[in-house]
Order: structure tokens, then C-alpha cells, then sequence
């Protein structure tokens, strides 16, 4: 029965819970199915429908070597979870501040480790050691970051929330809540990104507070009316920077990982997560930076530079590259390489 009702709190099922009392064979088998495919993300595996089967005269025989096979799932993953999972609430946790909220966060750096505090109160915290555990965490296991997230669980009601859709994004969520500020609706995450990675351009209709819980990171900002106008923002631990409400922006690491955290206003009910195709005039300025390489570059490697930038454009933005590289060639202005590149796309 304890291990039915670990099992029940890791999904927050109650029928789940009674599976053992009324002795449901098929429930049990199907309910574990969709555990796992949950889990997998690919369907039930023969293992788990073969433990059952193996094991169907005691219950709770099954169910224990279920739960390991659970938590052995989830040790294969370089960002260990040792907390329960838990859904997001339906209803928003409130808080009552009387100015804007970056004026209720701080943080505190420390020579092994960074907090973050909102109003007066601990919500995460990165620690170089894992020797303690504070609530929730997150265990990371990689060359440039190795570590342990800390976490407030009345604070981050949901762990590793899924992707619900695939993107170019090498950014990826590892906690999220959602919280009310003054009858504001707002969204917290915790982010991870490897080494030498980006996330995707976006823009949102609110300003965006973001702070770095540990690593490096580069933000890049542009101005939504004048994608020609960046500004690059160095994210040391404890930094905090504020985003300008609709101004383009991207998150890159270059020599290590990053954990950042994201907070912003949000509507529930409406999509805040922007995308803008580039101008015209930014993509010629790309095309020239990329043209104008250290004159040690080879040919070949301008040409593989200008694939995997046109590679990483939307079809539109594709489109307004090529009309840029014909249009110069009719006035005799574009470079022989971008014809050569040209070419090779047409063909």
C-alpha cells in the first residue's frame, strides 16, 4: 500500500490509489501504460506489461518494481528530479505588493552558491555542492555547470513541465508556476541551456524580468521597430535584467551552460510569446558580417557559414534573402560568394 500511495502522490491520481483495493487487473495494466507513456513519450513498453504479467499474483510486487523502473527512467536524464512531480493549479497564488514587482525581487551571491528572493521570501536557489537539500531540487551533471537547484515548492508547483510543442529552441523549462501580483496574472520559470546554444527570437506584449541563477548568459536585444539595433547584456550569477515590454530578444551561452530565470505578466488566455519575421535591411547586414569573415576564412567555410544561416531562417525571411542577393546581382553589387551561395540554394 505505501508504494501504491508514493505512486498516487507522484501522479496526483486518486483512482489510482484505489487500484489496489478493488484488485483491477487490466486498470492496473493500462493505468501503468500511461504512466510510462507519459513518461516515454512513446508509447508503453513491453516491460512494464511484462512485469504485470510476470508478477500479477502479488500486487504489490508489481507496483514496486514499477516505481523503480519509474525513478530508473528518470536517473537517465542528466537533470535529476528528486521531488514528486505536481500539476500546475488551476488557481493563481497571490501575492499583494504595492509597487512593481522588480522592486520585491534580490538576490544574494555567495562563493558557492545564488539565491533568489521575492519579497523577503526564498524561491530558488543554485548551490555549487549537493550536499544539503532545501524543498525541491534539481540535480545537474554537466562539464560546465555541476550543481543542485533548490527550489520553494509553495512557491514552483510544477517540475519539469512537458514541451507541448517542438521548436529550434535549444532552451528548455525545468519549473514553472503561475503566481497573481495585485490582481496581475504572472509566470515564473526555471530555464536551462547547454553550452554554445540559443533560444529562439521572441518578443512579448510585457516587460520581462530575468534573472541568472548560475552560468553565463548573452542577451540579445532589438528594438521591435528597428531589428538593425541590438544590444548585447552580459548575465553573470545574480544578475538581474529587465526586458522592455515588445522588444526582440534571445538568450545565447557560449563557453558554459546557463540557468536562468524568466518572470513576466502573462494572460492565460492569450498567446504572449511573439514572433517577428527579421527586416529586410538586418538580413543584408547578416549576409555582409558574415561576407566579411577574418580574410584567413576559407571559401568553403564562408559557404558553410552562409548555408547554416539560411538554414535557420523561416521560409519568408528565405525568400527576402534571395530577392536581396538578386536585386544586387542585377546592379552588380553583390559579392561573386553570395552568387555562388545563390546558386547552390536554386539548385
Amino acid at each position: 500500500m505505501l508504494v501504491y500511495k508514493k505512486m498516487a502522490i507522484y501522479k496526483k491520481d486518486k483512482n489510482f490509489k484505489n487500484l489496489l483495493n478493488i484488485m483491477n487487473y487490466e486498470g492496473l495494466v493500462k493505468k501503468l501504460g500511461y504512466i510510462d507513456s507519459t513518461l516515454s513519450k512513446s508509447g508503453p513498453s513491453d516491460s512494464l506489461v511484462e512485469i504485470i504479467e510476470n508478477y500479477s499474483s502479488n500486487f504489490l510486487e508489481d507496483v514496486s518494481n514499477i516505481y523503480s523502473l519509474i525513478r530508473e527512467k528518470e536517473m537517465k536524464d542528466p537533470l535529476t528530479y528528486t521531488s514528486d512531480k505536481t500539476e500546475i493549479p488551476r488557481k493563481f497564488q497571490s501575492l499583494s505588493l504595492e509597487n512593481s514587482l522588480d522592486n520585491y525581487l534580490r538576490t544574494k551571491v555567495s562563493d558557492d552558491d545564488v539565491k533568489l528572493y521575492l519579497d523577503e521570501t526564498l524561491i530558488a536557489r543554485y548551490s555549487s555542492n549537493k550536499k544539503d537539500k532545501i524543498g525541491k531540487a534539481i540535480d545537474i551533471d554537466e562539464e560546465t555547470i555541476y550543481g543542485r537547484i533548490h527550489l520553494n515548492g509553495d512557491f514552483f508547483t510544477h517540475i519539469d513541465p512537458p514541451k507541448k510543442i517542438e521548436t529550434t529552441s535549444d532552451m528548455r523549462n525545468l519549473a514553472k508556476t503561475f503566481f497573481n501580483v495585485s490582481g496581475k496574472n504572472h509566470v515564473a520559470l526555471i530555464q536551462h541551456m547547454e553550452e554554445d546554444s540559443s533560444s529562439n527570437e521572441h518578443y512579448h506584449n510585457f516587460e520581462e524580468l530575468i534573472v541568472q541563477l548560475a552560468g553565463i548568459s548573452y542577451l540579445e536585444i532589438r528594438n521591435i521597430n528597428d531589428d538593425t539595433k541590438r544590444k548585447i547584456v552580459e548575465m553573470g550569477p545574480g544578475d538581474i535584467y529587465n526586458i522592455p515590454a515588445k522588444s526582440l530578444h534571445k538568450v545565447n551561452t557560449l563557453d558554459t551552460g546557463s540557468i536562468t530565470i524568466p518572470i513576466k505578466q502573462t494572460n492565460p488566455k492569450k498567446k504572449d510569446h511573439l514572433y517577428q519575421d527579421k527586416s529586410s535591411r538586418r538580413i543584408k547586414e547578416e549576409l555582409q558580417d558574415i561576407i566579411n569573415m577574418p580574410h584567413n576564412t576559407s571559401k568553403e567555410e564562408v559557404i558553410e557559414e552562409l548555408d547554416s544561416y539560411y538554414g535557420a531562417l523561416k521560409n519568408s525571411e528565405k525568400k527576402k534573402l534571395t530577392e536581396i542577393i538578386s536585386n544586387n546581382s542585377k546592379r552588380g553589387y553583390t559579392h561573386n560568394l553570395l552568387n555562388e551561395f545563390k546558386e547552390q540554394i536554386d539548385s
